[in-house]
């Protein structure tokens, strides 16, 4: 998204009102999972192919190289991994929530427990 680029566009009955971008750059899709220790590696591997996938599938989308964190956290109830993928602003909340499904039910699909998932709580 370049700076003046339009962002949204909001209409009324009384006006229309486009919205422009105050700057350039690009938000990022988040979904953080925390599965146990022993799932990791596998795990770290869905998240690679499900960003990757889904990128391919949506390249007007996407603003940069997928990425996974195959370790943020250790705790008592598990290990959690991020996957971060860049995208066009108006793309962020979309991209997460499809990206979030397509995580759960591929996790699912390769034996790995799932103790947590989320999206990112703001935009980064």
């Amino acid at each position: 998204m370049e700076k003046g680029e339009p962002l949204l566009e909001i209409e009324t009955e009384k006006a229309q009102v486009t919205v422009d971008a105050p700057a350039s750059g690009y938000l990022r899709a988040v979904v953080s999972v925390t599965v146990p220790l022993a799932d990791l590696a596998a795990a770290a591997q869905v998240l690679e192919e499900v960003g990757q996938g889904w990128a391919a599938e949506h390249p007007d989308w996407t603003a940069g190289a997928v990425e996974v964190d195959p370790l943020v956290e250790v705790s008592p109830t598990g290990a959690s991994l991020r996957l971060s993928v860049p995208v066009r602003p108006a793309f962020r909340v979309p991209a997460e929530r499809e990206l979030r499904r397509r995580v759960l039910e591929s996790l699912q699909a390769a034996g790995c427990a799932v103790y947590g998932l989320s999206g990112s709580p703001w935009p980064v």
